[in-house]
Protein backbone atom coordinates (compact mmCIF):
# COMPACT_ATOMS: atom_id res chain seq x y z
CA UNK A 1 0.00 0.00 0.00
CA UNK A 2 2.57 2.33 0.69
CA UNK A 3 4.96 1.79 -2.63
CA UNK A 4 1.88 3.23 -4.59
CA UNK A 5 1.47 6.11 -2.34
CA UNK A 6 5.34 7.21 -3.31
CA UNK A 7 4.79 6.43 -7.36
CA UNK A 8 1.67 8.76 -7.22
CA UNK A 9 3.79 11.12 -5.12
CA UNK A 10 6.58 11.04 -7.43
CA UNK A 11 4.17 11.81 -10.42
CA UNK A 12 2.84 14.68 -8.67
CA UNK A 13 6.27 16.29 -8.32
CA UNK A 14 7.42 15.68 -11.80
CA UNK A 15 4.40 16.92 -13.54
CA UNK A 16 4.74 20.28 -11.08
CA UNK A 17 8.39 20.12 -12.07
CA UNK A 18 8.01 20.00 -15.90
CA UNK A 19 5.21 22.70 -15.59
CA UNK A 20 7.78 25.12 -14.12
CA UNK A 21 10.05 24.18 -16.61
CA UNK A 22 7.45 24.69 -19.96
CA UNK A 23 6.12 28.19 -18.16
CA UNK A 24 10.00 29.47 -18.12
CA UNK A 25 10.85 28.14 -21.40
CA UNK A 26 8.08 29.66 -22.59
CA UNK A 27 8.56 32.45 -20.64
CA UNK A 28 12.04 32.92 -21.35
CA UNK A 29 11.04 33.08 -25.32
CA UNK A 30 8.52 35.40 -25.06
CA UNK A 31 11.24 37.78 -24.06
CA UNK A 32 13.65 37.35 -26.32
CA UNK A 33 11.32 37.11 -30.09
CA UNK A 34 7.95 38.07 -30.99
CA UNK A 35 5.67 37.02 -33.12
CA UNK A 36 5.52 38.45 -36.69
CA UNK A 37 1.83 38.97 -36.76
CA UNK A 38 1.14 39.58 -33.07
CA UNK A 39 -0.76 42.38 -31.39
CA UNK A 40 1.53 45.22 -29.55
CA UNK A 41 1.68 45.07 -25.87
CA UNK A 42 -0.87 47.12 -23.54
CA UNK A 43 0.33 49.10 -20.68
CA UNK A 44 -0.87 48.42 -17.86
CA UNK A 45 -3.55 50.58 -16.41
CA UNK A 46 -2.45 52.98 -13.55
CA UNK A 47 -3.72 52.57 -10.21
CA UNK A 48 -4.86 54.83 -7.45
CA UNK A 49 -1.52 55.22 -5.86
CA UNK A 50 0.49 56.35 -9.25
CA UNK A 51 -2.29 59.24 -9.72
CA UNK A 52 -2.35 60.59 -6.63
CA UNK A 53 1.41 60.44 -6.77
CA UNK A 54 1.25 61.99 -9.81
CA UNK A 55 -1.24 64.46 -8.80
CA UNK A 56 1.09 65.62 -5.69
CA UNK A 57 4.08 66.23 -7.99
CA UNK A 58 1.94 68.38 -10.40
CA UNK A 59 0.68 70.53 -6.45
CA UNK A 60 4.17 70.39 -5.18
CA UNK A 61 5.29 72.08 -8.87
CA UNK A 62 2.85 74.72 -9.05
CA UNK A 63 2.79 75.51 -5.20
CA UNK A 64 7.00 76.10 -5.84
CA UNK A 65 6.27 78.03 -9.07
CA UNK A 66 3.71 80.02 -6.89
CA UNK A 67 5.55 80.63 -3.93
CA UNK A 68 8.56 81.73 -6.29
CA UNK A 69 6.62 84.46 -7.64
CA UNK A 70 5.27 85.73 -4.34
CA UNK A 71 8.84 85.95 -2.87
CA UNK A 72 9.62 87.76 -6.27
CA UNK A 73 5.90 90.18 -6.00
CA UNK A 74 7.19 90.54 -2.08
CA UNK A 75 11.29 91.70 -2.68
CA UNK A 76 10.34 94.02 -5.47
CA UNK A 77 7.43 95.27 -3.55
CA UNK A 78 9.73 95.90 -0.86
CA UNK A 79 12.36 97.12 -2.48
CA UNK A 80 10.52 99.93 -4.25
CA UNK A 81 8.83 101.09 -0.50
CA UNK A 82 12.27 100.84 0.54
CA UNK A 83 14.12 102.87 -1.53
CA UNK A 84 12.52 106.32 -0.37
CA UNK A 85 13.53 105.12 3.02
CA UNK A 86 16.57 104.60 2.07
CA UNK A 87 17.64 107.52 0.12
CA UNK A 88 16.47 109.40 3.33
CA UNK A 89 18.98 107.39 5.14
CA UNK A 90 21.95 108.59 2.81
CA UNK A 91 20.61 112.28 3.09
CA UNK A 92 20.62 111.81 6.87
CA UNK A 93 24.48 110.19 6.34
CA UNK A 94 25.44 112.99 4.33
CA UNK A 95 23.82 115.43 6.90
CA UNK A 96 25.32 113.76 9.68
CA UNK A 97 29.15 113.78 8.23
CA UNK A 98 28.52 117.47 7.52
CA UNK A 99 27.91 118.28 11.07
CA UNK A 100 30.13 116.13 12.12
CA UNK A 101 32.92 117.77 10.48
CA UNK A 102 31.48 120.84 11.30
CA UNK A 103 31.38 120.00 14.84
CA UNK A 104 35.19 118.48 14.75
CA UNK A 105 36.07 122.47 13.24
CA UNK A 106 34.18 124.38 15.92
CA UNK A 107 35.48 122.08 18.57
CA UNK A 108 38.92 122.70 17.12
CA UNK A 109 38.23 126.01 17.24
CA UNK A 110 36.74 126.25 20.83
CA UNK A 111 40.01 124.66 21.93
CA UNK A 112 42.06 126.94 20.47
CA UNK A 113 40.15 130.29 21.93
CA UNK A 114 40.22 128.18 25.22
CA UNK A 115 44.10 128.00 25.09
CA UNK A 116 44.14 131.76 24.00
CA UNK A 117 41.69 132.71 26.95
CA UNK A 118 43.96 130.72 29.61
CA UNK A 119 47.01 132.49 27.75
CA UNK A 120 45.32 135.96 27.93
CA UNK A 121 44.32 134.69 31.50
CA UNK A 122 48.07 134.51 32.28
CA UNK A 123 49.36 137.14 31.21
CA UNK A 124 46.13 139.69 32.49
CA UNK A 125 47.55 138.44 36.09
CA UNK A 126 51.12 139.11 34.42
CA UNK A 127 49.76 142.57 33.90
CA UNK A 128 47.56 143.34 36.99
CA UNK A 129 50.32 142.50 38.83
CA UNK A 130 52.86 144.70 37.02
CA UNK A 131 49.87 147.37 37.23
CA UNK A 132 50.03 146.93 40.85
CA UNK A 133 54.23 147.44 41.39
CA UNK A 134 54.26 150.39 38.62
CA UNK A 135 51.64 152.17 41.25
CA UNK A 136 53.38 151.74 43.87
CA UNK A 137 56.41 152.57 42.34
CA UNK A 138 54.49 155.95 40.99
CA UNK A 139 52.91 156.63 44.04
CA UNK A 140 56.24 156.24 45.57
CA UNK A 141 58.13 158.34 42.59
CA UNK A 142 54.69 160.82 43.03
CA UNK A 143 55.58 161.19 46.77
CA UNK A 144 59.27 161.65 46.35
CA UNK A 145 58.48 164.36 43.56
CA UNK A 146 56.17 165.87 45.75
CA UNK A 147 58.84 166.14 48.68
CA UNK A 148 60.98 168.62 46.20
CA UNK A 149 57.32 170.57 46.17
CA UNK A 150 55.97 173.53 47.54
CA UNK A 151 52.74 175.40 46.59
CA UNK A 152 52.30 179.02 47.26
CA UNK A 153 48.44 180.66 47.21
CA UNK A 154 47.00 184.11 47.25
CA UNK A 155 50.02 185.52 45.40
CA UNK A 156 48.21 188.29 42.73
CA UNK A 157 48.65 187.40 38.92
CA UNK A 158 50.71 189.59 36.18
CA UNK A 159 50.76 188.48 32.88
CA UNK A 160 54.10 189.64 33.10
CA UNK A 161 55.25 188.30 35.96
CA UNK A 162 58.61 185.81 36.35
CA UNK A 163 57.60 183.14 38.93
CA UNK A 164 61.11 182.32 38.91
CA UNK A 165 62.44 185.86 40.53
CA UNK A 166 59.16 186.43 42.18
CA UNK A 167 60.44 182.96 44.08
CA UNK A 168 63.75 184.32 44.06
CA UNK A 169 62.53 187.62 46.58
CA UNK A 170 60.35 185.91 48.60
CA UNK A 171 63.46 184.29 49.46
CA UNK A 172 65.47 187.30 50.22
CA UNK A 173 62.43 188.46 52.45
CA UNK A 174 62.09 185.85 54.58
CA UNK A 175 66.49 185.32 54.97
CA UNK A 176 66.76 182.55 52.75
CA UNK A 177 69.36 182.61 49.30
CA UNK A 178 67.34 180.62 46.21
CA UNK A 179 69.49 180.64 43.09
CA UNK A 180 68.23 179.58 39.91
CA UNK A 181 69.92 176.07 40.03
CA UNK A 182 67.93 175.59 43.27
CA UNK A 183 64.63 175.32 41.13
CA UNK A 184 63.96 172.69 39.02
CA UNK A 185 60.72 173.98 37.87
CA UNK A 186 57.93 176.78 38.54
CA UNK A 187 53.75 177.25 37.18
CA UNK A 188 50.95 178.12 38.20
CA UNK A 189 48.32 175.08 38.27
CA UNK A 190 44.68 175.51 36.90
CA UNK A 191 41.81 176.61 38.90
CA UNK A 192 39.11 174.28 39.88
CA UNK A 193 36.16 176.46 39.29
CA UNK A 194 37.14 178.90 36.62
CA UNK A 195 34.27 181.18 38.46
CA UNK A 196 36.45 181.48 41.43
CA UNK A 197 38.67 185.40 41.80
CA UNK A 198 40.78 183.56 44.32
CA UNK A 199 44.36 183.82 41.99
CA UNK A 200 45.65 180.24 40.85
CA UNK A 201 47.84 178.95 43.24
CA UNK A 202 52.21 178.80 42.14
CA UNK A 203 53.60 175.33 42.77
CA UNK A 204 57.28 175.12 42.80
CA UNK A 205 59.43 172.54 42.28
CA UNK A 206 62.95 172.91 44.25
CA UNK A 207 66.02 170.21 43.20
CA UNK A 208 65.80 169.54 46.51
CA UNK A 209 63.45 168.99 49.51
CA UNK A 210 66.25 170.40 51.72
CA UNK A 211 65.70 173.64 49.85
CA UNK A 212 62.53 173.48 50.66
CA UNK A 213 62.70 172.86 53.76
CA UNK A 214 65.02 175.87 54.59
CA UNK A 215 62.39 178.38 52.89
CA UNK A 216 59.58 176.93 54.88
CA UNK A 217 61.66 176.81 58.19
CA UNK A 218 62.62 181.02 57.37
CA UNK A 219 59.00 181.75 56.16
CA UNK A 220 57.63 180.48 59.65
CA UNK A 221 60.30 182.13 61.80
CA UNK A 222 59.85 185.29 59.77
CA UNK A 223 55.90 185.36 60.75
Amino acid sequence: MSQPQSLTTAKKNCTKTCVKTVRNITTTRRNKRFALNSPPETAPAATSEDVRSIVQEVIKTELAIMLQQINCTIVNTVNRELAPIHKDIEDLKKSLNFHTTEFDAFKSEHDELKNTMRDLKGDNMKLQTTVVDLSQRLNYLEQHVRANNLELQCLPENKQENLYTVVRHLGSVVGCEIKDSDISHCTRIAKLNTSNARPRSIVIQFASARIRDQLMASVIEYT
